[in-house]
């Protein structure tokens, strides 16, 4: 792990480089008693399904997941530059103000 890229209410992002060809992904690992937690909103499985699934170029790619004793795990492609809600607080659109079209378009 070369560092951690953010932390939210369900787990984290970290930054990872692959030994042999130096490619860097983001690892999103959650622990499964967080999980537990908010289980009525979250369903780990589900968003693996879809991110395998997913093929286009604005959405990041998931490359695997893996899962252990304790944690779930989702290895993705690393887009540099933060996440969308970086940007959008950026040009000044909080998370719950909503969005029009002219700010997605």
């Amino acid at each position: 792990m070369l560092s951690l890229l953010g932390e939210g209410v369900q787990g984290c992002v970290y930054l990872v480089q692959h030994r042999l060809t130096f490619k860097k992904y983001a690892l999103k690992i959650y622990k499964k008693e967080g999980l537990k937690k908010f289980s009525k909103h979250i369903d780990f499985g589900l968003e693996g399904r879809v991110m395998e699934n997913l093929d286009h170029p604005f959405i990041v790619k998931m490359i695997s997941s893996y899962e252990t004793k304790n944690y779930n795990a989702l290895l993705m492609e690393f887009c540099k530059g933060g996440d969308m809600f970086f940007h959008l607080k950026k040009v000044g659109i909080a998370r719950k103000q909503g969005f029009a079209e002219p700010n997605v378009c």
